[in-house]
């Protein structure tokens, strides 16, 4: 299920997800590219079903979101050489934390160049130097080499 994402319909709580954007899933995770990325290469990794809170997953959802995880780690580090990542887990839905009330995890690849603060800069800032949509969809493109080495 790996690569073939032609015929699958993702959802990220109400919003329908291009399977252009979907790097890697499975029958009860899915791995995408997100549109206003932190960093670059920044990714989300989200149950297929959307609930709000990790303790709302059912044990073999938990289990496979977090092999998912893991194989994202192993992505990153190889496509864009991380050195590190910084791996938030979105649980809490209200108007300071979460913008969407779907459970996921972000996973920020890390360069000892970015400096210890760099997922912590303003967002709306960030978006002026890393892009907008418009590179989103290029580094999607890009991202079709993670597809092929996504273990």
């Amino acid at each position: 299920m790996a690569s073939d994402t032609s015929s699958a319909v993702f959802r990220f709580y109400t919003f329908v997800v291009s399977s252009r954007f979907v790097v890697h899933y499975t029958a009860l995770s899915f791995t995408f590219v997100n549109i206003r990325p932190l960093l670059p290469g920044r990714v989300l990794v989200s149950p297929i079903r959307p609930v709000a809170r990790l303790s709302e997953l059912v044990d073999a959802e938990a289990a496979d979101l977090f092999l998912i995880v893991k194989r994202g780690v192993r992505m990153l580090e190889r496509v864009y050489k991380a050195s590190a990542l910084v791996i938030p887990l979105q649980d809490v839905f209200d108007a300071n934390s979460q913008s969407v009330p779907h459970v996921h995890i972000h996973l920020f690849p890390r360069q000892p160049s970015d400096g210890p603060d760099a997922v912590y800069i303003d967002w709306r800032a960030r978006m002026e130097t890393v892009g907008n949509f418009c590179l989103c969809v290029n580094e999607s493109a890009s991202l079709g080499l993670a597809r092929c080495l996504f273990p």
